[in-house]
């Protein structure tokens, strides 16, 4: 709303003989009781009251606006994080499943180069990082179907 827009509003408010009894006592006031210096003061504080008024409109909805732009980019930073942290898991699983599966060779390798009498204790750790690789690759298919 600009200026003219405003005492045109005015004008329309006075012909319908719609006065804000408030200001309209102001103005008589203001004006020691001359009717016509009543009815100026009148018409341009009732047009700054509603340019005022247009103003503050606009202010909260700029700050509305600003409100709904500030929780899009939340809840966007928000979804990049939990996927991002997605991923993170996700190699972190890999890579444990990788180094449980070399562990697991390394340990299986090591029961074949033994004499005999193989140590009890190395077949354990060999079935251990291999199931431990199987869990880790099960978790990852999981998370990625």
């Amino acid at each position: 709303m600009n200026e003219e827009v405003a005492y045109e509003q005015v004008a329309a408010e006075l012909l319908e003989g719609h006065l804000k009894p408030g200001l309209w006592t102001k103005a008589i006031a203001d004006s020691a009781g001359n009717e016509p210096l009543a009815k100026s003061l009148y018409i341009k504080s009732r047009a700054e009251q509603l340019l005022a008024e247009f103003q503050a409109e606009q202010a909260q909805a700029a700050g509305v606006l600003r409100a709904a732009q500030l929780r899009v980019v939340r809840e966007r930073t928000a979804a990049t994080a939990k996927k991002a942290t997605g991923v993170v898991w996700k190699l972190i699983l890999v890579l444990i499943g990788l180094g449980s599966v070399l562990l697991g060779i390394a340990a299986v390798a090591s029961l074949i180069q033994s004499p005999k009498g193989a140590d009890a204790g190395t077949a354990v750790i060999a079935a251990f990082f291999v199931v431990l690789a199987l869990g880790c690759f099960k978790k990852l298919l999981n998370r990625l179907g």
